[in-house]
């Protein structure tokens, strides 16, 4: 799942009910819950799609135009013939492709977007350029905008004819891939130039997280501290003779310590200290403090007092 989501999830849950924030998170998590199911419709057709043995899928791909600039890639297919560029698009309502915008219609109201035949095909030009970089063979490259929403309805204007070919739902991917598959034979890659292109890519890759707090105008004082009950919707559970157990319900819960040690590492910081956990957590104890923080083993820096716990958002995750 997208940080991005993780995030809001966070502080959609760590706000206070009534915080004027409230609406414009909820709104940005629900446009971000439906991009991210458009990814999984895209994912989920172009794993069946009939590959050769060499080839490379990358999903969500973010990679660097410059020290400060980066593009960002839904689906990339590379084979040893051709690179396939996929941008998905989960959008509801009416879509109207006009050259240089696309104007969705929806409950009777009208929005502009950028023109996503465009996005497309800049990810496709940032990516030959960066191939070029690394002085590797150039690939011939396709790209489509796949419509991943099935209640969506696409509206053409006659005039604009790449609709016609760049424009697919998901069912037609396969169709499409065979027609690639016919128009480049030509193998240009080996298969150490393909892995090596693949170890490139994943090197540069740079996963976006955003700072949300600054985005919405938020101070890290107004995240609510405490585990969550997910059942009681309260900050409810405390340690109890060695456990985590909510004092509301009763029901244990020691997957919500390491989900509120998530929720930290997401909105406060990538590091904690023995002072910040007891604060965050509502541990007196100095002791019971670093035997937690020590029992998760964690990467730390400096010593005693000093000591800094590292917290690393990919390993917290598996531990849920």
């Amino acid at each position: 799942m997208p940080i991005v989501i993780l995030i809001l999830e966070a502080l959609q849950k760590r706000l206070l009910e009534n915080h004027p924030a409230g609406v414009p998170i909820n709104e940005e998590l629900g446009r971000r819950y439906a991009g991210y199911r458009g990814e999984q419709i895209l994912d989920y057709y172009t794993k069946y799609l009939p590959l050769q043995k060499h080839h490379f899928i990358f999903h969500d791909l973010r990679l660097p135009i410059s020290s400060e600039a980066f593009f960002q890639i839904d689906t990339l297919i590379l084979t040893p013939y051709y690179l396939l560029v996929f941008e998905g698009n989960h959008m509801a309502g009416k879509l109207f492709f006009e050259p240089k915008q696309l104007i969705r219609e929806l409950n009777n109201m009208e929005e502009s977007f950028p023109d996503p035949i465009v996005q497309v095909k800049n990810q496709q030009y940032f990516l030959k350029l960066l191939l070029k970089k690394y002085s590797f063979p150039f690939l011939p490259s396709d790209a489509f905008v796949v419509i991943t929403n099935p209640k969506s309805i696409i509206l053409l204007n006659p005039d604009y004819k790449e609709v016609l070919e760049k424009v697919i739902r998901p069912q037609a991917l396969r169709f499409n891939f065979e027609l690639l598959e016919k128009k480049y034979v030509n193998s240009i890659l080996s298969h150490n130039e393909l892995e090596k292109i693949s170890e490139v890519l994943l090197q540069l890759h740079t996963p976006d997280e955003p700072d949300v707090l600054a985005q919405y105008g938020l101070n890290k004082s107004e995240i609510i501290p405490g585990i969550y009950c997910e059942k009681c919707g309260q900050f409810s559970v405390n340690r109890i003779k060695r456990f985590w157990r909510c004092h509301i319900c009763n029901k244990k819960a020691e997957k919500a310590f390491i989900q509120a040690l998530i929720d930290y590492r997401l909105l406060i910081s990538t590091t904690i200290t023995n002072r910040e956990f007891r604060q965050f957590f509502g541990v007196d104890s100095i002791h019971v403090a670093s035997k937690m923080l020590n029992s998760l083993n964690l990467p730390t820096r400096g010593e005693r007092r000093h000591r800094k716990y590292e917290l690393s958002l990919v390993y917290l995750l598996s531990l849920l």
